[in-house]
């Protein structure tokens, strides 16, 4: 959908700023005491161990987003329906299992049939296809969902990351999967079948070694009309004797260089410290896709705007400060959170210990620089991806996530702003086909 755009002078006075190469370290952010009162939170769905990641779309057709998640400690694979009452809990349903280590669920309608399946990925080293139910009303029938795992998936290594895009412009969607740490890890697509429900017949293609996967997201960067992959890739390849085999930390572009048969790799920036997600979006408005990515550890938190200042390269890079008292760096998104028509970041954080936050907006003032503003307070300690939506349907955008470690499970933050006369919609950086 088309998003509202950043005024111009605020980007320039933001670039201008900030208008230095690629840093070693982050700047220090300005020290902005949060307000006292965080913004009010509401439980999506809670109980089940390891809530990691969120999905949204509207999957029942009544023109409300609804969530598909992945518990890792749980092994589940839910969808919850949004409800008449946005807080209260929504109606939930367990559509798959795995033994364990579920790890990434997103809706797409893999067999063509008009109604939305969920794709899972799991470090118990398959991908799932869980097909839904025709009739919407049976929708929260955990019994109208069927289960297909693809064969070419199991026991090839651990899955992490999954979306679904047509790779060999055959109208058919594919499934890509990226792989997590070790040496035979891989990103590579599952070609679909003419029957997508049998799922010893989808075949698999290595698209690149990977040390681990954190962000996919199938574009058309170089315009050729058929789908490439951004990725972010975690961290190095270790032999079992710790090792180091493979290297290529950071944010990249895998270029489908013919009916996904081939593919070259296309650096965009890299940073000390372990990648974590990305997002992709026109933030200055030129017509161009930026990106936003950064990277964690235990001494090192940064984030990045690089702006594209060709097609899709050379890159300017610019160091985002990271606000005060937050964890280490997840995920960064994009959005006008107080409808005043500049482009603010919404954060969210892991290792969010003590009195930190975890997830923090930050907002763009017009000296071009970044306010820190609260949102989660000190409750929650490891937030996965970050999702902008009007979920309550007030005119203002909220903010949807999940958090794994005290188990407050999935959640949105009801942001305060008066209503304004902008209706947003979703507007969120494009991690997997939405």
């Amino acid at each position: 959908m088309q998003r509202p755009r950043a005024r111009s002078g605020v980007v320039a006075a933001l670039l201008l700023s900030y208008a230095v190469a690629t840093a070693a370290t982050s700047p220090e952010a300005t020290a902005v005491e949060p307000p006292p009162d965080p913004w009010a939170r509401h439980t999506i769905a809670s109980g089940p161990r390891g809530a990691d990641g969120v999905h949204l779309a509207d999957i029942n057709g009544d023109n409300r987003p609804d969530v598909t998640t992945a518990w890792e400690e749980a092994g589940l694979v839910t969808v919850s329906l949004h409800p008449e009452d946005a807080a209260q809990p929504w109606p939930t349903v367990t559509v798959g299992t795995h033994l364990y280590g579920a790890e990434d669920a997103v809706f797409a309608d893999v067999d063509g049939d008009g109604n939305l399946d969920v794709v899972s990925a799991c470090e118990c080293r398959r991908i799932v296809v869980h097909f839904g139910p025709d009739d919407p009303a049976r929708i929260l029938d955990a019994a109208a969902w069927t289960s297909v795992t693809l064969s070419a998936s199991v026991d090839r290594h651990r899955w992490i990351k999954a979306a679904v895009v047509d790779i060999d412009g055959d109208d058919r969607l594919d499934i890509v999967g990226g792989g997590k740490a070790g040496p035979a890890a891989t990103v590579g697509w599952f070609r679909a079948p003419q029957s997508p429900r049998d799922g010893s017949a989808w075949t698999y293609t290595v698209m690149s070694r990977v040390g681990w996967t954190q962000s996919l997201v199938p574009r058309d960067v170089d315009g050729d009309e058929d789908a490439d992959v951004v990725l972010t890739d975690r961290t190095y390849i270790i032999n079992p004797d710790g090792t180091r085999i493979y290297d290529l930390r950071g944010t990249r572009w895998l270029e489908n260089t013919g009916d996904g048969a081939a593919w070259a790799n296309h650096p965009i920036g890299f940073a000390r410290g372990e990648h974590k997600f990305l997002c992709v979006e026109d933030f200055d408005g030129d017509g161009r896709e930026d990106v936003l990515d950064g990277a964690s550890g235990p001494t090192y938190n940064t984030t990045f705007l690089r702006r594209n200042l060709g097609r899709w390269g050379p890159w300017e890079v610019t160091p985002i400060p990271q606000p005060d008292n937050v964890g280490q760096y997840q995920d960064v998104t994009v959005g006008d959170i107080d409808g005043d028509g500049d482009r603010d970041l919404v954060f969210s954080y892991s290792h969010a210990e003590a009195d930190r936050s975890g997830v923090v907006w930050l907002a763009a003032t017009d000296q071009g620089g970044w306010e820190r503003r609260e949102i989660s307070g000190p409750s929650g300690t490891k937030f996965d991806n970050v999702e902008l939506v009007d979920i309550d349907s007030d005119a203002d955008l909220d903010v949807v996530t999940s958090e794994q470690i005290e188990q407050l499970g999935i959640v949105w933050y009801e942001n305060p702003a008066a209503p304004t006369t902008h209706t947003p919609g979703v507007e969120t950086c494009v991690e997997s086909p939405r």
